[in-house]
């Protein structure tokens, strides 16, 4: 287990995710959209961003790519929902967050794994 590729996964997670939230929130700025796009838009940016720590995590990972891009993820959505409950924003059903993110991580890593083998 390699808490530095986990590290750099989640930093990785952080960067994609601030690119993403500056994007949507352009384009909510600059449309009227129906608050469902918004929120689909929130839970997809989510996803790109567990999966960007999930293959950053594999990548840096000697072995067990999945398992680095797993926790990568996970630890990206806790260190987010940490973050919005100190901010006093509401974060929404965290099992719902912590699925995603184990998903998108999973495939993330495995993706750096097939990649990288």
């Amino acid at each position: 287990m390699s808490l530095g590729a986990i590290l750099r996964g989640t930093a990785v997670g952080v960067l994609a995710a601030l690119v993403l939230a500056v994007a949507l929130a352009l384009v909510v700025y600059h449309t009227t959209l129906p608050d469902r796009f918004v929120v689909s838009g929130l839970w997809l940016a989510d996803a790109l961003a567990s999966g960007a720590a999930g293959y950053a995590a594999g990548r840096g990972a000697e072995a067990g790519a999945a398992v680095h891009g797993i926790l990568a993820a996970l630890t990206l959505t806790v260190l987010g929902d940490l973050v919005a409950e100190w901010l006093r924003v509401p974060i929404g059903a965290l099992w719902g967050q912590l699925a995603l993110a184990a998903v998108m991580g999973l495939v993330g890593g495995m993706a750096a794994a097939i990649q990288g083998g």
